[in-house]
Formats: structure tokens, C-alpha cells, sequence
């Protein structure tokens, strides 16, 4: 969890915490790997931590973040319709494409996060 001071005013704990619920969701419909739902979730919070977020683009700045983290550790990508179907077509694939080159921009590329999965396989 995120400390609420960490969060943009307009973003609540609950409303993190709703976007987190539901990429679990769709992690586990996609049958993704369990780093990739630890990297999305930190794309996340490091992207809420950064700046401003607009309440009606968190849900694609959370299917981004999946996006991003799948080109990170999955070797076969979902496509980015159909992530957009998965969200009941709430913004396009083009509207996906350019929330993940933000992400990538705000970031400065600095995608990489050691998971929990990684230092208990290092044990």
C-alpha cells in the first residue's frame, strides 16, 4: 500500500486500490507470470508518485503498466486489442500505446524492480 502522501490528490488508497484489484484480475484471466503483476503494480505506483493522474485514465494507466511489465518478463504478449476489450473498450489502442510511451517517459526507462519472486528464488 501506498502512503496516501505518495498518491496524487485526485487518487485515493481506494481507488489504487480498486485498479490493483482488478489488474489481479486480469493477470489471472491472462494466465500471466507472477513478476509481471509485481512489475505492473510498480510501474504504478512509481507513475502515481511522479505527478498528476486524471481520474477518468487510471484504468488505462493501469492496463499500460500491464503492457509494459508483460514486454518486460512474458514471452508472448497479449495483444494491445485485446487489453482494450478487456476493459470494455473504455479507450482505444491507440490511447493505450500512448499512455505506455508516457509511462516509459516519466520513468525515464527505469523499469526494472527486483520482485519478491526473484530474491525468494535467489534464497
Amino acid at each position: 500500500m501506498l502512503p496516501r502522501r505518495a498518491l496524487p490528490r485526485a487518487v485515493t488508497p481506494e481507488m489504487r486500490a480498486l485498479v490493483v484489484d482488478w489488474l489481479v484480475q486480469v493477470h489471472e484471466y491472462l494466465g500471466l507470470a507472477g513478476d509481471t503483476l509485481y512489475l505492473a503494480v510498480h510501474l504504478l505506483d512509481s507513475y502515481l508518485s511522479a505527478g498528476r493522474v486524471r481520474l477518468h485514465r487510471l484504468q488505462l494507466l493501469g492496463v499500460a503498466c500491464l503492457f509494459v511489465a508483460c514486454k518486460m518478463e512474458e514471452c508472448v504478449l497479449p495483444e494491445p486489442a485485446f487489453l482494450c476489450l478487456l476493459s470494455a473498450d473504455s479507450f482505444s489502442r491507440a490511447e493505450l500505446l500512448r499512455a505506455e510511451r508516457r509511462i516509459l517517459s516519466r520513468l525515464d526507462f527505469r523499469l526494472h524492480h527486483p520482485g519478491p519472486l526473484l530474491c525468494l528464488g535467489l534464497l
